[in-house]
């Protein structure tokens, strides 16, 4: 191996350049500190080194008498809704042994409940039964989650971190909208890193991104420059970096990080590549980033890579004992074979013993995840679903998200009904913390995995998925999947499922002609009340009232 290849070959966690972007963030924190807090946003292309960069700044703040709060978001189905959020309030809620100034509120308690007591005896809310008061509840639940973090911050000043906030759900990007409004005068800091020009939301969840950056201070990283890139290279050259291997190293890789990396291997690999005045000349870039990030699962054993099969399964939930038993394997073993791939930037080490192993970058994730065998990845997926019903039955609705998402993975006929049963369960879970789009997308879950031949239920997911919409402030989405629910409910006659889906079109502009013949006619003749007049529904309902003594 050529003294070029070694020199590149070895691992760097120093942060490199970015001394305007860190001195920018810096003083954000300084305004934190004097109560002039907010939102920055650090934005940038896969790999250009925002994660990074927000570590530098949480490790300084740290060194600089703040609490820190970091959250990794996660766009797996598996992840539940406001998933950075709860894991950031009931790191809190740990930190402070206590949430001082927030009072009783159904949807907060459910969300930073750290046990499954708090849960049951918190106040859940009804279900709202109108657009403006899902709306009012959910402002409620913001302006709670927003106080919680301003009284905590009046005792010591804080710094929270959203990373990779473009996978977030949309309820969780309209909780950060809500709190960089609220906390712009306090002495809180939240940093959000974001994939410039590349997210997978849908449509109104991209909206909600691009909005945030009108109420906040954004960072946009660009690749290192040639004086940043000698900067890296210059510990292995004290006699100064060639100019030759800086021009082709910059060339190939415009400065991005990751493709340095991959350059770097290929230096690394290619040790008899013809050389021009000492230095490679025919050195290309691997073909993209998953090409260089798949470099560094090649030098792992096959034990290691069946446990990182595992992980990327069991994402959220990827601690050792339940890898351990998604990979029937013992727990030393899986620690072991993780630990190998800690050491080959794969994974980061878990923060505290027992915590979950997560992938150094979730493009790796993805490589793993998509390289598993069809039959092994269902199998795994099974596993992973049985493991974490097992695991967490004390509190199985804040995980059905994630128990829904596997069985649906396991592609098994005989795990359909678990599958809507979960993911039904996770709507509602959802829909208690005001998290109506989620809801909306579990229910679409259910119904892309319910057998054809089940009519009834289909009608009911209908039903769901029109009133999630409808509390999301879709009101023409709603109004549309209702017209579909309520001919299918008319066609089977259920009674009940008609009304709701009747209730949930409520506002929809209707003829006075049409009234009677399209919506109560059909309604009494689901319930078996034909001959029934609309004037006589007020005598029955006010009788109805008085017999419960409501006056």
């Amino acid at each position: 191996m050529n003294d070029v290849s070694s020199a590149m070959g070895r691992n760097r966690t120093e942060l490199v350049g970015r001394t305007e972007e860190l001195a920018r963030l810096c003083g954000k924190l300084q305004d934190a500190r004097t109560g002039h807090g907010g939102l920055c946003l650090v934005a940038g292309a896969t790999g250009i080194g925002k994660t990074r960069l927000a570590r530098e700044l949480a490790e300084r703040a740290a060194g600089d008498a703040f609490d820190v709060l970091w959250a990794t978001c996660d766009d797996s189905p598996a992840a539940p809704a406001y998933h950075p959020w709860i894991d950031i309030l009931r790191a809190l809620l740990a930190l402070r042994g206590g949430l001082a100034g927030t009072k009783p509120y159904g949807p907060f308690d459910l969300l930073v409940g750290s046990s499954p007591a708090l849960a049951e005896t918190a106040e859940s809310p009804a279900v709202p039964a109108s657009t403006l008061e899902a709306e009012r509840l959910r402002f409620e639940l913001f302006a709670a989650v927003a106080r919680a973090l301003r009284v905590a911050a009046t005792e010591r000043s804080l710094v929270v971190v959203l990373d990779d906030a473009h996978t977030a759900d949309v309820g969780s990007l309209l909780l950060l909208r809500h709190a960089a409004h609220a906390l712009h005068h306090s002495r809180v800091l939240m940093v959000a890193t974001v994939r410039a020009a590349e997210s997978r939301l849908a449509q109104h969840g991209q909206a909600v991104l691009a909005d945030l950056a009108d109420v906040s201070e954004t960072v946009l990283l660009d690749g290192w420059d040639l004086d940043e890139l000698r900067s890296f290279l210059r510990p292995e050259f004290p006699e100064g970096v060639p100019a030759r291997l800086l021009e082709v190293v910059y060339q190939l890789t415009r400065g991005n990080p990751l493709f340095v990396e991959g350059v770097s291997r290929t230096l690394r690999e290619r040790g008899d590549v013809v050389l021009a005045d000492g230095f490679p000349l025919e050195v290309r870039l691997p073909d993209g980033l998953r090409t260089v990030l798949r470099g560094r699962l090649d030098p792992l054993s096959g034990e290691a890579r069946k446990v990182l099969d595992c992980i990327a399964v069991a994402g959220r939930h990827g601690a050792a004992p339940l890898v351990a038993e998604i990979a029937a394997m013992e727990l030393a073993a899986v620690v072991d074979h993780a630990n190998e791939a800690v050491g080959a930037r794969v994974l980061l080490a878990p923060e505290r013993v027992g915590g979950v192993y997560r992938f150094a970058h979730p493009l790796i994730r993805e490589i793993v995840h998509a390289d598993l065998p069809g039959t092994r990845r269902q199998a795994l997926h099974r596993r992973a679903a049985i493991a974490i019903q097992q695991a967490q039955a004390p509190a199985l609705d804040e995980h059905a998200s994630a128990i829904a998402h596997h069985y649906i993975e396991s592609s098994s006929r005989g795990d359909a009904d678990a599958a809507v049963a979960f993911a039904r369960k996770a709507a509602e879970w959802a829909t208690a913390r005001c998290a109506y789009e989620e809801a909306a997308h579990q229910v679409r879950r259910a119904l892309a995995t319910l057998p054809d031949d089940d009519v009834e239920e289909r009608c009911a997911l209908l039903v769901a998925l029109g009133e999630a919409h409808l509390r999301a402030g879709h009101v023409a989405r709603a109004h549309e999947i209702c017209r579909e629910a309520s001919l299918l409910a008319r066609e089977i006659g259920a009674a009940e499922l008609l009304a709701r889906a009747t209730l949930a079109r409520s506002g929809e502009a209707v003829r006075k002609s049409n009234l009677n013949r399209r919506y109560w006619q059909p309604l009494l003749k689901a319930a078996g009340l034909e001959g029934t007049r609309f004037h006589d529904l007020r005598h029955t309902c006010a009788t109805l009232l008085l017999l419960a003594n409501v006056h």
